[in-house]
């Protein structure tokens, strides 16, 4: 059956001079062949938007998510470019601000 791209919450993103780093969650089965990176080119910068392709259907959700990577040339940006993230960032309950006492 095909699964319908549907965008994908990110839990942190994190980009080098070359290389854009990504942390989703998972059930235990997702792979960089399972999420895929569409890029939308602004004027001076462009916009990442991971879209998840295949559906991770394991049950052994992993806390800590995993890690995926790709370097600028695979998504067709220069070194040194400008780059944003289109995905919701997911808060982890111990990441979210502590009420003041």
């Amino acid at each position: 059956h095909s699964f319908p791209h549907r965008l994908h919450a990110c839990d942190a993103a994190a980009f080098t001079r070359d290389t854009a780093v990504f942390w989703v969650s998972s059930n235990g089965c997702t792979s960089k062949a399972d999420v895929k990176p569409f890029i939308t080119r602004l004027r001076d910068s462009a916009v990442i938007t991971l879209r998840r392709v295949d559906e991770d259907q394991c049950s052994q959700p992993r806390s800590d998510g995993v890690q995926l990577q790709w370097s600028f040339e695979e998504l067709g940006l220069p070194p040194g470019a400008e780059v944003s993230v289109n995905n919701p960032y997911m808060m982890r309950p111990e990441d979210k601000p502590k009420e003041a006492s």
